[in-house]
């Protein structure tokens, strides 16, 4: 299972900036999805645009987090300048 990670809140989608993100990310995101591995944390937009716009950026798990929401980052609806359609953040998981 692969793309780019998108989160639900306040009732709207939205995509995340890859600025700082890692395996750490990808593995929370993987359990997420099903308690799934995760093979590559992806960065740069590989999956092309997103419908949504960036939520969040700097997205700092540690990795033994449930969900994404658990993790630090820089704040919701706060979108750094340098994160655009091209910095997209992505993960590459699979069946355990």
């Amino acid at each position: 299972m692969e793309g780019h990670v998108e989160i639900f809140d306040n009732g709207v989608y939205g995509s995340i900036c890859d600025e700082g993100w890692d395996m750490n990310d990808a593995r929370v995101v993987c359990k997420q999805l099903g308690n799934l591995a995760p093979v590559q944390a992806v960065t740069g937009s590989r999956y092309g645009e997103s419908a949504s716009n960036p939520k969040v950026s700097s997205v700092n798990c540690v990795g033994d987090e449930d969900n994404l929401e658990q993790c630090g980052h820089g704040g919701w609806d706060v979108i750094p300048s340098t994160c655009t359609s091209s910095t997209l953040a992505g993960v590459v998981c699979a069946r355990k």
